[in-house]
């Protein structure tokens, strides 16, 4: 529901409103939600994956030979890389699950 200013907004000026334009009251509406939260919060969850495989990698550098702090960061990077794929994994799924049956 977008009252006079709104439209104002965005047709005249160009600007969309922060929360999205589509709406919960039909099923496109909430499939454009769900793309919305997705497109947000997939490159989030990777970049913080990302962070964790470059701090594993911080840690093998500062490692120096002890075998602990050669796991932590192996351990890191592993575990970095595995969230890379669950995160890109989910959003397939989560996207064909919606296009497939919505």
């Amino acid at each position: 529901m977008n009252n006079g200013s709104e439209l104002l907004a965005q047709d005249w000026m160009g600007i969309t409103p922060p929360w999205g334009t589509s709406d919960f009251t039909t099923l496109d509406g909430i499939v454009a939600k769900i793309h919305e939260l997705l497109d947000f919060f997939v490159p989030f969850a990777a970049l913080i994956a990302v962070g964790i495989i470059v701090y594993g990698g911080y840690q093998l550098i500062l490692a120096a030979g002890d075998p602990e702090k050669i796991d932590l960061g192996t351990k890191a990077i592993t575990n970095g890389v595995i969230g890379l794929l669950i995160v890109f994994a989910a959003r397939m799924g989560i996207i064909f699950l919606i296009d497939a049956f919505l």
